[in-house]
């Protein structure tokens, strides 16, 4: 797993994580939220996959084979930095 690329080249900033659990119970509801407080000339952005793992878990069911992939980059552009475009051969 790695961070995904786009039109403006790597991330400057890369976090990858992966779960994986045979058996999974929730006792209550997990309150998960991400936020982030973007400045001038820096973007963030996160994204996850999930496998045998509903978007709203019910709690005290139990998932099996659960599989989570995360993702989270920044990027940022300081004055006087050119940006980070490839150029095609």
């Amino acid at each position: 797993m790695t961070a995904p690329e786009d039109r403006r080249g790597p991330p400057e900033i890369g976090f990858a994580a992966r779960l994986h659990a045979d058996r999974l119970r929730f006792a209550e509801a997990p309150d998960a939220r991400v936020a982030f407080r973007d400045g001038p000339g820096v973007a963030s952005s996160s994204e996850s996959t999930r496998e045998n793992l509903p978007d709203r878990v019910e709690p005290g069911a139990e998932y099996e084979q659960v599989r989570v992939d995360y993702r989270l980059v920044t990027r940022t552009r300081r004055p006087g930095r050119p940006s980070r475009r490839r150029r095609n051969p």
